[in-house]
């Protein structure tokens, strides 16, 4: 049986929560330096061709202003013709000298360019040099680490995209603050720990060995910690999921009992009315059921968010 499962997934970019809007755009913009430089060469080649076709029009037309009167029969036919070959030879150079010029405009302009692109490309490598600490990629990671990670983002997203979220029934302001620092903190410390992991030496002795031991046991144990703070949102993330699920119930139920008045009237008059009632009792004290599990569930997945997201201390 051959093995369908695909590359592992891997994380996205965790970005520092205290970048600015500004310092976020430019990291994403520092990529493409060369957008302007690019189209001013584009601009510069249309010119050059158009200097080149121009110019090969003026030297293959006729300069001779001859005319041709001998010819009875097509005489006046050749005078226009060599007519329209001089006036196309005028016009042609005309349109040569005028590309030629373009030319060397643009060519100045795509210099000028150039030279600024160039020093916006060093400013740009400064500032992303400075930026770059303040981003985690997949690279920074070793593959236990990314999927400690993925499985950070896939929490966090649960959470966000959840209706109990987006409609407020959590503390939607809390998760929006509080769930970027928990992916950057985490993120921050699987980067140590890989930088920590790869600069393991190999044990060359028994007394190197034993510290070797020593230094992986201790890596172990904090990558432990980080897998508990994960699935600590992991479990906020499930419950959540829960709740949605118990959400979805209570607005249901909420749809039926708010015709329940409706039903009533309509079978007030009939031999069945005690019936109806009776049943109708009994859709009120499950619909009563359902609201008291979804607000039991909801009370639970608030305290799952209290685990995962730990008040912070406030410097005074």
């Amino acid at each position: 049986m051959t093995d369908t499962a695909g590359p592992a997934p891997l994380p996205g970019p965790v970005m520092d929560p205290a970048l600015s809007p500004d310092e976020r755009e430019r990291l994403r913009e520092l990529d493409q330096p060369q957008a302007a430089t690019s189209a001013g060469r584009g601009v510069l080649k249309g010119a050059a061709a158009g200097t080149v076709v121009f110019g090969l029009g003026w030297l293959i037309t006729p300069t001779d202003d001859r005319a041709t009167d001998d010819d009875a029969g097509g005489g006046e036919m050749m005078h226009a013709l060599h007519h329209l070959l001089t006036t196309a030879h005028t016009y042609l150079g005309l349109a040569a000298a005028l590309s030629l010029v373009f030319l060397i405009v643009a060519l100045t302009a795509v210099i000028a360019t150039s030279r600024s692109s160039t020093r916006s490309h060093e400013k740009g490598e400064r500032q992303l040099t400075a930026l770059r600490q303040h981003v985690i990629g997949h690279t920074d990671l070793c593959p236990q680490a990314q999927a400690l990670l993925v499985r950070t983002q896939q929490a966090k997203h649960a959470i966000l995209s959840s209706r109990v979220h987006r409609h407020g029934l959590l503390d939607r302001q809390r998760n929006l603050t509080e769930l970027p620092v928990q992916e950057w903190e985490i993120a921050t410390d699987l980067c140590t720990y890989s930088r920590l992991l790869d600069q393991t030496p190999d044990a060359a002795t028994r007394a190197v060995g034993q510290l070797v031991k020593q230094r992986n046991e201790a890596l172990d144990r904090s990558f432990e910690h980080l897998t508990k703070r994960v699935e600590a949102l992991e479990n906020y993330a499930q419950h959540a999921a829960e709740a949605d699920a118990r959400y979805q119930e209570a607005q249901q139920v909420q749809q039926l009992t708010d015709g329940t008045d409706e039903v009533l009237d309509l079978l007030a008059g009939s031999a069945r009315s005690d019936l109806a009632v009776t049943e109708l009792d009994a859709m009120a004290q499950q619909a009563a059921a359902i609201t008291a599990t979804f607000t039991t569930v909801l009370d639970a997945t608030k305290d799952a968010a209290v685990i995962a997201l730990p008040a912070r201390r406030t410097s005074s």
